[in-house]
């Protein structure tokens, strides 16, 4: 049996405290790292390396890694089996104290005293040094320049920004004009690209970016075929969250039973499975990870067969949990204190379909895509929807972002007031995708205390 319990504004299973040696055990277990070598590799990541104890306590089972946001006091938890990793998801221009300790196996010290071994296994000593990200700005791409060659195509050019790319997926190019946006990806060594088809005399405004290698999470079941039929999010080791709707998608026209815990297997006859930081659905990628889901927990709120987007939210328990390194992560959900302004920028990652123009035809993206979208007032979304929304949903507008089938049920991500990550929405679904001017998503923070009371209430054989 298990219990897990989430914390909020942080990431599950860390520490909110500085210098935190409470894990220490007498006897400096396991040894000491030596020679530990810190490297910003750009302005969210940082390059950790180190060489294993020469005389370690015991087998080495991993390295246990953790980087303390100096200003904000928040600290995030990695492991790693190697002597080296990349930590990601950092915050630009901030400074952070990056500490490395080694966890050995149980097995050959488990019967001396308790002060010597830990108990058998142990972890040693950590080691620490501090590091600072690199700015912001040094992710913009330099002399961008746009050249009309034709009535109807129009070149940009770039130059690489102020570092080298090495973990990100390439450059986003984003053309916007009158009642027409655009977005395309392209390598890391692609520096010109020719937008084609456009309208005579017309002015467009053209944006360049680095593209982060963002790691996701699809959701797949063996009844609907080999390509993620909705997106999701991971918020601790075994939980991933998703929207009720998703649940509703991959039942196989069977009811689910809606509040009450159930497992997916004995009702659908089907497996229903997460796979957790993959990029490419083409490749494999060493960071990918496919998770059974055990079991599923609907909000009880939730309307079966209503089309109604209320509390449309859900709670997949994995089979086996995962953990924590340099591609996978976990989001912050936020505090009853977490405000998030009007217009501010979000961000969702999925696999869902590109939004066609001129087709019906609906297909996944290969690759996992970033859309951006922007805080609006309720009144933005229901001047276009057939009926008000509830006062659970969020408004955006999404520009040349709009969600599209496949990507219900990815996390929104915002930054709130105190300049921290956290996942404040849910898309659902609507007469919205692939189209319009908005998109809406099942808010969090109102259903905070289920998702909370769910998780640490619930226990698993």
């Amino acid at each position: 049996m298990q219990k897990f319990t989430l914390l909020e504004a942080e990431h599950v299973g860390s520490s909110n405290k500085k210098n935190e040696s409470a894990k220490e055990t007498e006897g400096s277990v396991g040894k000491k790292v030596l020679d530990l070598t810190l490297t910003a590799k750009d302005p969210r990541s940082v390059h950790a390396t180190w060489r294993p104890p020469s005389e370690p306590l015991g087998i080495i089972e991993v390295f246990e890694i953790s980087a303390l946001n100096n200003k904000t006091g928040s600290e995030v938890e990695y492991v790693s089996k190697e002597s080296a990793i990349t930590l990601t998801g950092l915050d630009p221009s901030t400074t952070y104290t990056i500490s490395v300790s080694v966890r050995n196996k149980k097995g050959e010290y488990d019967n001396l005293p308790l002060e010597t071994t830990g108990g058998g296994g142990g972890l040693g000593e950590r080691v620490s040094g501090e590091v600072e990200t690199l700015s912001s700005d040094a992710e913009i791409p330099n002399d961008v320049r746009a050249v009309a060659l034709s009535s109807q195509n129009i070149q940009v050019t770039w130059k690489r920004p102020n570092y080298t790319l090495s973990d990100e997926e390439g450059y986003k190019l984003e053309i916007v004009g009158q009642d027409f946006s655009d977005a395309v990806i392209v390598g890391t060594d692609v520096f010109s690209h020719t937008f084609s088809g456009l309208q005579p005399l017309t002015e467009y405004t053209i944006y360049v970016q680095v593209q982060d290698r963002i790691p996701g999470v699809g959701l797949y079941t063996s009844i609907r075929g080999p390509y993620p039929f909705c997106g999701g999010t991971l918020i601790a080791p075994d939980w991933v969250i998703t929207a009720a709707h998703c649940v509703e998608m991959a039942m196989n026209c069977i009811a689910p039973p809606v509040g009450e815990l159930f497992t997916y297997e004995t009702y659908a006859n089907a497996t229903l499975f997460a796979r957790i930081g993959d990029h490419d659905l083409k490749k494999t990628d060493k960071s990918e990870r496919d998770r059974v889901i055990h079991s599923i927990i609907m909000h009880p709120n939730f309307r079966i067969e209503s089309g109604s987007s209320e509390h449309d939210i859900a709670l997949l328990r994995l089979q086996k949990a995962v953990v924590a390194d340099g591609a996978i992560d976990f989001i912050c959900l936020p505090r009853q204190d977490s405000l998030v302004p009007l217009s501010k920028e979000c961000t969702f990652a999925s696999w869902g379909a590109p939004p066609r123009l001129s087709t019906l035809s609906y297909t996944n993206s290969q690759v996992l895509m970033e859309g951006r979208l922007s805080l609006e007032t309720q009144d933005f979304c229901d001047s276009e929807a057939n009926e008000p929304q509830s006062e659970g949903q969020a408004c955006f507008g999404t520009g040349a972002f709009n969600p599209c089938w496949g990507d219900n049920g990815a996390g929104v991500n915002c930054v709130n007031a105190q300049g921290q990550w956290i996942l404040y929405g849910i898309i659902n679904s609507g007469s919205f995708l692939c189209t319009g001017q908005n998109a809406t998503s099942t808010k969090i923070l109102p259903h905070l205390d289920w998702i909370k009371k769910s998780i640490e209430t619930k226990e698993f054989a």
